[in-house]
């Protein structure tokens, strides 16, 4: 750390060059420190595909991943991450209608999340502060930021997230209260480095012989400072022994100084919704965290949550705001220990429903206009250049009448325009694609693998309706090649006849066990034969698997409707629910419940009847046959029903409580961008850049398993 600004920037620029020249060793090394986070950090076995103990998020239970490369040629994965310490009966008393148990929950809930999100620079984050006073006196005060600082009113941090009004506000968000100068958080980063400077290196001499440690850092130095933070401190392999660039309290400033202060200007990235920050930074501070709920004007945001106990309780969308100190309204919300060990820049999250359902479509999006936004570019300035040459060029009129046109720019133009369409939706980079080739093709990653739960199929097996089935063929040693139908609904149907999967379901045959062919002879343990009625029961057999998969349920949406249609208060069926009670009823017991014919789902006839008494035992705390974690199922996708029909995404303080005062123009803006010099844009490339940050999601809902 100790060197010239020159040699700082010839780092930067040999990394830089390294980076784009050898994707495939970004990709090697991207995949090395994803490793690291799942088995040392978040304590997950990938083979056994189980948590091997408590993790810097609590004790997994299951995750998914999304890869995807930011405008620097490097990688990122955006997680969602399923928690034992959130569960199911936590998430529920957050809004229960008992007080005092949504107040305790809401204590668990919140210690949860203090223990492993920060919005914070550390409990030594003070600062040295020179006041003037009416009479031109300056005093020096040091204390932390709380006892010397105020944050200006809410308009102010509202201006602070807009486009434009932001680069007026500056990032000035507070003001001293003796000399009400206003304060920016970099400048208060930038005091709390010079207190630390001056206890390291004490005496004016000291520090001027000290270039290395000019306060305000430059950037390719506050890199360097990042990127080395984990082999230079904690132990590291390359320990710091400089009294100033040893200090870890220095260093740890600057690690999330560099990771995860959110720019007070912003990013082109922060304003793809809207003119205003999506990231909703700045926040204001707060002393403590709490769930914040906006039940809207007039609480039209309230909505009924139905329970299949018969309960209903008032759910509304809510978001949680964290404890962040005063001089930390920019920064992101992270994992101190990620960002210790990996120096790279976290985003955690944690929120309702909605916050779930948002990942999980955001994760999951496709990247191809993303990776092909270049490529497009060229495309449509060359066929606009050529169409424009085409147009200037003069028809040639020969004199015995024959008009010649030359054709030679519009063919080209049209097979230009063919392979740029034909080529958009096969976009890659060379990072990413050395990526997906170590990945069995994929840019996903899951904590478990999937089985298919065809219940469509199975319905119509058991009421002896057409259905769609894979013809096999198989030859027996002796005899003439056979046909059989080979399907899942007859996989379970005609199980075997061991004790044991007398009292499985079809979800837990379908996630615990995979059929086989017999191609090999079986082994002793773990191999079951189908029952004589299987059609393939001499081709194939049951083995366990060695470890559970999670079910794809296969169902059409109008076959479990929501619980509000089944009228569960009311003992009887009406005319209205008595359809929806069946129909909810047979799927439910199809899943969960074991049988193998379709009578032994009815009880005098009625799949209700049958349903009804699981489900009175399983709320009476008796023992059932109906799989009880299939409950839970059917809860999770009752809630994801409600989300897609009502929930709305909660607004903060800020928003609620305050105007956007130049609101974005849809029509100007879309004009504006279809107006883009795409010529203009293709001089630029290679030297555009953007900031994606890296989402390392927590979220708090069970979908399936």
């Amino acid at each position: 750390m100790k060197c010239t600004e020159e040699e700082c920037l010839a780092d930067f620029v040999i990394r830089k060059k390294t980076r784009l020249q050898y994707p495939g060793a970004c990709s090697l090394e991207f995949q090395s420190v994803m490793q690291i986070l799942t088995k040392c950090l978040l304590k997950w076995d990938i083979k056994k595909r189980k948590s091997t103990g408590q993790g810097i998020l609590g004790t997994i239970l299951a995750f998914f991943g999304a890869d995807e490369e930011q405008g620097r040629k490097t990688l990122h994965r955006h997680w969602q991450i399923w928690t034992k310490e959130m569960n199911q009966t936590l998430r529920n008393s957050l809004f229960d209608n008992d007080l005092n148990k949504r107040k305790e929950a809401r204590i668990t809930f919140t210690k949860l999340v203090d223990s492993f999100i920060s919005v914070g620079y550390g409990s030594q984050f003070t600062v040295t502060h020179k006041c003037m006073n009416d009479n031109n006196q300056e005093t020096t005060i040091v204390d932390t930021p709380e006892n010397i600082f105020k944050e200006n009113e809410p308009g102010c941090f509202r201006d602070a997230r807009h486009k434009e009004s932001c680069n007026d506000v500056n990032g000035n968000v507070m003001f001293c209260q003796s000399c009400n100068k206003n304060i920016s958080t970099t400048y208060i980063i930038n005091q709390s480095l010079q207190r630390w400077k001056d206890i390291c290196l004490p005496g004016i001499r000291a520090q001027d012989n000290r270039p290395d440690t000019i306060i305000p850092i430059s950037r390719e130095r506050l890199d360097m400072a990042a990127y080395l933070h984990s082999y230079h401190m904690n132990e590291g392999c390359a320990r710091e022994l400089d009294p100033y660039w040893g200090k870890k309290e220095i260093r740890d400033i600057l690690l999330k100084y560099r990771f995860e202060e959110h720019s007070a200007n912003h990013a082109g990235s922060c304003f793809k919704k809207g003119c205003e920050c999506r990231f909703l930074y700045p926040f204001m501070s707060s002393s403590h965290t709490y769930i914040h709920e906006d039940r809207g004007d007039n609480n039209n945001n309230n909505t009924l949550r139905y329970s299949l106990d018969g309960s209903t309780n008032t759910v509304c969308p809510f978001m949680v705001i964290l404890k962040r100190p005063m001089g930390c309204q920019f920064i992101n919300s992270h994992n101190t220990a990620i960002s210790e060990v990996l120096n790279c820049n976290t985003n955690l999250q944690i929120g309702d429903a909605s916050q779930v359902f948002y990942s999980t479509l955001y994760t999951s999006k496709s990247t191809q206009d993303e990776d092909g936004e270049k490529q497009l570019r060229i495309g449509r300035a060359v066929i606009k250049r050529i169409k424009r040459l085409i147009e200037e060029t003069p028809i040639i009129n020969e004199p015995n009448g024959i008009t010649y046109e030359p054709s030679f720019g519009e063919g080209l133009s049209r097979v230009l325009s063919g392979l740029n369409a034909s080529t958009s939706r096969a976009k890659i980079s060379s990072t990413m694609a050395h990526l997906i080739s170590c990945n069995n093709g994929s840019r996903f990653v899951y904590s478990h693998e999937f089985s298919n739960l065809l219940v469509t199929q199975m319905e119509a097996t058991l009421e002896e309706q057409e259905t769609f089935v894979r013809i096999r063929t198989s030859k027996v040693p002796g005899s003439e090649i056979q046909y059989w139908t080979d399907s899942l609904a007859h996989d379970y149907l005609h199980r075997p006849i061991q004790p044991e999967f007398e009292r499985i379901c079809f979800y837990q045959m379908t996630s615990e066990y995979k059929k086989e062919y017999k191609k090999y002879k079986a082994t002793k343990f773990d191999k079951y034969e189908f029952s004589e009625n299987h059609p393939g029961h001499e081709f194939s057999r049951l083995s366990k698997l060695k470890y559970p998969t999670i079910p794809k349920i296969s169902l059409p949406p109008y076959k479990l409707c929501s619980l509000e249609e089944l009228d569960l208060h009311h003992e009887k069926s009406t005319e209205k629910s008595y359809d929806k009670r069946e129909t909810y009823a047979k799927m439910a017991l199809i899943m969960f419940y074991p049988y193998r014919t379709l009578n032994d789902l009815k009880i005098d006839g009625s799949f209700w009847k049958q349903f009804n008494k699981q489900r009175r035992r399983y709320i009476n705390g008796k023992k059932t046959k109906f799989w009880p974690k299939g409950f839970d199922i059917l809860q999770n996708i009752e809630d994801i029903l409600l989300q897609q029909k009502h929930v709305k995404r909660a607004r903060d303080p800020i928003s609620i409580a305050t105007i956007n005062k130049k609101p974005l123009d849809i029509d100007k803006t879309h004009n504006d961008r279809k107006n883009i010099d795409r010529v203009a844009d293709i001089l630029d490339m290679g030297t555009q850049s953007r900031l994606v940050l890296k989402d390392f999601t927590s979220n708090t809902k069970e979908f399936i398993h």
